[in-house]
């Protein structure tokens, strides 16, 4: 009989023990980035958007502290080719990327750019319309990667024109429209939710979007492979394509609205 018991209070303990996420010793190294939506500060200094509150919703869903900190891209990806943080939020993935951890995809969506213009230029629908209006003036951050083609048609018309402004950082980048140096620029919900307001520009704006067809950008989590085993990555996994999904979209949906059809 004593025997019959411990082996059911053994079975018990078992059934309820919390999955093993890989974190039961240690907490799970993340840094944040801010970029739009995604993540910032607000006036008290407290982290806000999407990946905060997916980092609480993960702590919550599996019990594990989160180390958080906040560092650049450049510097998060070098870290974790290093081994040195474990997860990596809002991240694209690339074969470099994979060779060091696991993808695992989420809804996202709001990451695909749009003309944002001055309502004093109207509702221009295509690049002809452009040619009708001499005072346009577009400007972009130096360097940065619009991605669909006809924003970087667009990008090349105006440079050959000598009629392109460029500016260091996307926080430049809305200074100028607020000045009114630039009428126009390039930007996707994720960035302009957050910067328009910021900017005192919300209500002052089109935001045209050229591409509706395109499909959104494959977009996800990535987890180290030096921190987490193949029996934990499949937990991890299983969580964010099961339960997670839903929860996410909540996120989504607070941040950026309901998803487009």
């Amino acid at each position: 009989m004593l025997r019959y018991c411990l082996a059911l209070l053994i079975a018990t303990l078992a059934y309820a023990a919390p999955a093993d996420y890989g974190c039961a010793d240690r907490a799970v190294r993340v840094a944040y980035h801010p970029f739009g939506m995604a993540y910032w500060r607000d006036a008290q200094g407290q982290p806000q958007g999407i990946d905060p509150d997916l980092v609480a919703a993960l702590s919550q869903a599996t019990g594990c502290r989160f180390q958080v900190s906040e560092l650049s891209r450049v510097l998060i990806w070098k870290m974790y080719e290093q081994g040195e943080t474990d997860m990596v939020l809002s991240a694209l993935p690339t074969e470099q990327r994979d060779r060091f951890g696991q993808f695992m995809p989420l809804p996202y969506w709001g990451n695909g750019n749009e003309l944002v213009v001055l309502k004093s230029l109207g509702r221009p629908a295509s690049l002809a319309d452009l040619d009708e209006l001499p005072e346009f003036r577009l400007g972009i951050v130096r360097s940065y990667k619009y991605g669909d083609t006809i924003w970087e048609q667009l990008i090349a018309r105006q440079r050959e024109r000598d009629e392109l402004i460029e500016v260091a950082d996307i926080e430049s980048l809305y200074h100028q429209m607020k000045i009114g140096r630039i009428n126009a620029l390039i930007s996707s919900p994720m960035l302009y939710r957050l910067m328009l307001p910021r900017y005192a520009l919300d209500g002052k704006v089109h935001t045209l979007d050229w591409t509706p067809e395109r499909n959104e950008l494959r977009a996800g989590l990535y987890f180290s492979r030096s921190r987490f085993g193949a029996a934990e990555l499949n937990r991890w996994e299983a969580l964010l394509a099961g339960p997670m999904q839903q929860q996410f979209t909540a996120i989504l949906r607070r941040y950026l609205g309901p998803r487009p059809n």
